[in-house]
């Protein structure tokens, strides 16, 4: 059953291929209003006013979208076929869209405000995938968090009584933690039944969290980056000396952590790496802006200022390309957005796809249907 706590606003359905034509309205599915993460928010951990960091927001297909076609199927009506992988991405103002080849898309969105506001109770800033279930977190004022099994149906509001909007969400060992703002933490260990606020609190807003080597890695505001071996009860905290938050990624036995915040007039930049989330240094990469990191096809990859950068577990290398601003692995494939883009390809090397798509995208997560969990 959905919680209906938002009402008055609209529902929209789109079900969509490449640029999402063939818009229906559903006037009979309650609303919510929340925040997008379009380049500027939870994505780099820098300021909801920052302005997008994405050096290709403005760029056009970089391929034929059949480029990467992988030729599945998606079930409009269902969501994905039990065992199918798919990408759930979310946003702005309710949005959640489900893939499973990057190029034909189901997607919800609520009506947006008046003036366009997007922040938003229902604002979803982060998804996490466990355990066959996707979560979505988000909020403005609020903790605003949503399930789905199968990236179409989903439960909302199932932490009412949050007063705090929360930045990303992970899943280790059977328990569900988010953070977010003031430093909140929440637990889940019913499978998103019910959340419970954690008496212990980050030292800054988490902006961003992953699990890893048995671990709970959570970056935030300030440069603080945070480790917790106990399924989120405690935290040992420390501060990167760059002093600006982090988005993070793990993979090639690597923590990588990179950083693009609005200073008023550019982006303060910053790359870290760590084998184990406690003691990190800098990374050789260069940039006057990074995307969000994210790991597949046996490599570490983040968009840079003029490309993109990739690490294999020897060492790191660079090219010159299009590429998206955040992306996940899905079945073999990427998918991935930018600032009203989207995109998709086969390997990180591309060819690269994109198609225009105005619903602010901030986050975006991969795995397997199991309906019948």
């Amino acid at each position: 059953m959905l919680h209906e706590r938002f009402s008055g606003m609209m529902a929209v359905l789109l079900l969509g291929c490449g640029s999402g034509q063939g818009v229906s309205v559903d006037d009979g599915e309650p609303g919510a209003t929340e925040t997008s993460r379009s380049g500027t928010d939870s994505g780099s951990a820098g300021s909801d006013s920052a302005p997008s960091s994405d050096p290709a927001e403005d760029s056009s297909s970089s391929g034929d979208d059949s480029s990467a076609d992988t030729g599945a199927e998606t079930d409009e009506d269902t969501g994905g076929i039990e065992g199918q992988t798919i990408v759930v991405a979310v946003g702005n103002w309710g949005y959640r869209g489900m893939t499973v080849d990057g190029q034909r898309w189901t997607e919800i969105m609520n009506e947006p405000p008046p003036g366009g506001d997007d922040h938003t109770p229902d604002l979803l800033r982060g998804v996490g995938y466990g355990n066959g279930m996707f979560v979505a977190v988000g909020g403005d004022a609020n903790g605003m968090i949503m399930r789905t099994l199968d990236g179409v149906t989903w439960e909302e509001d199932l932490w009412p009584e949050g007063t705090n909007w929360l930045g990303d969400v992970a899943y280790q060992d059977g328990v569900w933690v988010a953070v977010g703002g003031n430093g909140v933490v929440v637990r889940s260990t019913d499978g998103g039944d019910s959340w419970t606020e954690n008496a212990e609190r980050l030292a800054r807003a988490g902006r961003t969290i992953i699990a890893a080597q048995g671990r709970l890695v959570a970056a935030g505001d300030g440069g603080s980056i945070a480790v917790s071996t106990d399924l989120g009860v405690s935290w040992n905290e420390t501060t990167d000396p760059s002093a600006i938050g982090f988005s993070l990624a793990y993979g090639q036995d690597t923590f990588v952590g990179f950083a693009s915040q609005w200073n008023g007039s550019g982006f303060d930049t910053a790359c870290i790496v760590s084998s184990d989330a406690v003691a990190w240094s800098s990374c050789p990469i260069e940039s006057s802006a990074f995307g969000r990191p994210a790991s597949g096809e046996g490599v570490v990859v983040v968009q840079t200022a003029d490309g993109y950068a990739w690490y294999d577990g020897a060492a790191w290398s660079t090219a010159a390309v299009s590429f998206p601003s955040q992306l996940v692995r899905g079945d073999g494939m990427w998918v991935g957005a930018s600032y009203q883009r989207r995109w998709h390809a086969l390997t990180h090397a591309g060819p690269w796809a994109s198609d225009d798509h105005p619903h602010g995208v901030r986050d975006m997560a991969s795995g397997p249907v199991e309906r019948h969990r």
